[in-house]
């Protein structure tokens, strides 16, 4: 099964896409894979899932809340998990820089809501956060997607104690056209 799932997504990627830029009252929805780091030999890095629903404003704004879960395991230093949910906004660069709707969609987003971090052995921290992702989705049919995105979280209550870290996400969605 696990052969069928990327030799099907391998293909999506060779095969020419339609089109696809937002559209008002666009609901786009997906969820996927997360690895995520603080850049530290002090912290583990981790795997855990996302999850998003878009609606388009036009064809290049879209609102979008999402979230995700992370728990660090991976390499030297201790386990912790992270914890994020927002709403924002995510802008499809590609009617902005050219002007039409591409099988590739280029995309910026930004976030503000909760994060939660939890390291074992100390106290959980909480506040409001925020995330800035740089993302590429693929459209290979009107209504389906793959990608994946460099996403940027911080705690905005907190700078000192809430070091840089990144979550590399792969998204897989559907989009529900009106």
């Amino acid at each position: 099964m696990p052969q069928r799932l990327a030799i099907t997504l391998l293909l999506a990627a060779l095969l020419p896409g339609r089109p696809a830029s937002a559209e008002a009252w666009e609901i786009k929805a997906g969820l996927g894979p997360v690895f995520g780091t603080e850049f530290s030999s002090q912290r583990k890095d981790g795997l855990g899932a996302q999850a998003h629903l878009d609606m388009g404003l036009n064809e290049f704004v879209s609102l979008t809340v999402g979230g995700g879960y992370v728990q660090h395991f991976i390499g030297g230093g201790q386990v912790y998990y992270l914890a994020n949910a927002g709403a924002g906004v995510v802008v499809n660069l590609d009617v902005v820089i050219f002007g039409v709707g591409l099988a590739w969609v280029p995309y910026v987003s930004a976030r503000i809501g909760f994060l939660h971090q939890h390291i074992e052995g100390r106290e959980a921290v909480s506040g409001l956060g925020m995330s800035t992702a740089v993302g590429l989705d693929y459209v290979f049919e009107e209504n389906y997607f793959v990608g994946f995105a460099f996403e940027y979280q911080g705690m905005l209550t907190d700078l000192e104690i809430f070091p840089a870290y990144l979550g590399i996400t792969g998204r897989l969605g559907i989009r529900f056209l009106d």
